[in-house]
């Protein structure tokens, strides 16, 4: 047998995988959620209601997308074109990125906790979780930029350079070629939001009510943790597994069609 027939069987063996996980994780969630939906999870005033943490999700997900993409972006763009390459300053700055996105999310929720809640007396409220949420995200979006930017032909650059455009320009210039890549690190940085739990916990908080900028409240993640742990809505539980799992297929797929429809 060739290495080239080896290589394939292991591909075929791994992406099946996958595959055979995710399709079990789904028929886990698809059969025990899909039966225990009743109406009383969509009535605002019940403990297992999920409109209320829906409502909350989205919120946060606008607010701290926001907040790591002016940073993010912005400062991808300020390392790619208005420093040097081999400088002290851009490997500490890469370095340190690439180090923020490895560190799990209960370190940033105790981060956060300390210094949002406690240090800047924001308290356990909507400003604490999405300011620490921003911090998490910013690196994805900012590592994620870079390395669109890098990818785009260094020839446009010199092109419109030749041509006279301005240094901003050219920024807008590259910024539109990569555009697909730096939403696919939005996307990615989406999912992680929508995801979390164990960073909310400590500075979003776990109140099942719509929270406004200094009150507390709880995502979707967060709501089925709640039921869970609490052992009283196991049922809830499962349902809202298989909730959130809807949610975030849609959300998934809003985004990879309006993917699709930028030229």
């Amino acid at each position: 047998m060739s290495k080239i027939n080896t290589f394939k069987i292991l591909m075929y063996s791994f992406s099946f995988f996958v595959a055979a996980i995710f399709v079990s994780i789904f028929a886990f969630v698809l059969i025990n959620g899909l039966s225990h939906i009743n109406l009383k999870m969509f009535d605002l005033s019940s403990e297992e209601s999920v409109v209320i943490s829906i409502i909350n999700t989205i919120n946060i997900i606008i607010s701290s997308i926001f907040l790591a993409g002016i940073f993010g972006i912005g400062g991808s763009v300020y390392l790619a074109f208005y420093t040097k390459q081999n400088s002290l300053f851009y490997k500490m700055i890469s370095l340190s990125s690439n180090t923020l996105a490895a560190i799990p999310s209960i370190v940033y929720g105790l981060f956060g906790y300390l210094a949002f809640v406690i240090f800047c007396g924001f308290k356990i409220s909507f400003i604490s979780g999405t300011l620490t949420l921003s911090i998490m995200c910013m690196p994805i979006i900012l590592s994620n930029t870079l390395e669109a930017i890098k990818s785009v032909d260094i020839t446009y650059q010199k092109v419109a350079y030749a041509l006279g455009a301005s240094k901003l320009r050219v920024v807008y210039l590259v910024l539109f070629i990569a555009k697909k890549e730096i939403i696919s690190g939005l996307i990615l940085s989406i999912a992680k939001v929508i995801s979390e739990s164990a960073a909310l916990i400590y500075t979003f908080g776990t109140l099942n009510e719509i929270a406004s900028l200094n009150s507390s409240g709880r995502t979707l993640s967060v709501h089925l943790y709640v039921l869970a742990s609490e052992g009283l809505y196991l049922d809830s539980a499962y349902a809202s597994s298989f909730i959130l799992m809807i949610f975030i297929f849609i959300i998934c797929f809003i985004i990879n069609y309006l993917l699709r429809r930028i030229k």
